[in-house]
């Protein structure tokens, strides 16, 4: 066991190392992970280099940060969606415009703007995920965290009524 207090990434291979991963190959988390933090460095869409700690739960980015894109010509809310379309395979998304729905977007004393985008699964709000992404006074995107769910495979559509799921919430 290492007594190191630096957190390590898992190899995908199983050999130890500290893991390096893509968006055309993504650390995947052997379920025994699960539950614990886990850092690794990642080369972005645009080539770019970040670090991230993943989701314990899913395996999902929970954290990333770096100076991840250059200045962007489009205003932020665009560019944070520009860099979640171009990082698609890294964040587990299918269809960004779909599943993520700008909820705020802040500035702060310090001049950063940050964008909070809202998980959506088939037009319902997925309670608790959300992903924002962080800009410098420059326009650079220097961190991306929240939670998101990937994979969700679960109807959109209710199974009973309002009544009888009023009533079953009263009975519980």
């Amino acid at each position: 066991s290492d007594d190191s207090s630096e957190p390590a990434a898992i190899a995908e291979d199983g050999s130890g190392k500290p893991a390096n991963s893509s968006p055309s190959s993504p650390l995947r988390l052997r379920g025994d992970d699960y539950g614990s933090e886990v850092y690794a460095n990642v080369t972005l869409a645009d080539g770019q280099l970040a670090t991230v700690r993943w989701d314990g739960a899913n395996g999902a980015p929970a954290f990333l940060t770096g100076s991840i894109t250059p200045p962007a010509a489009a205003g932020p809310a665009e560019a944070a969606m520009a860099f979640l379309v171009g990082n698609v395979e890294l964040y587990r998304l299918s269809d960004p415009g779909a599943e993520l729905k700008v909820n705020r977007q802040e500035h702060d004393e310090l001049g950063m703007t940050h964008i909070h985008f809202e998980q959506m699964h088939k037009g319902v709000p997925v309670f608790g995920s959300d992903i924002a992404v962080h800009f410098a006074s420059d326009g650079r995107i220097v961190a991306v965290n929240g939670r998101y769910v990937p994979d969700i495979d679960i109807a959109a559509t209710p199974g009973i009524g309002a009544e009888a799921a009023v009533a079953a919430a009263r009975a519980d």
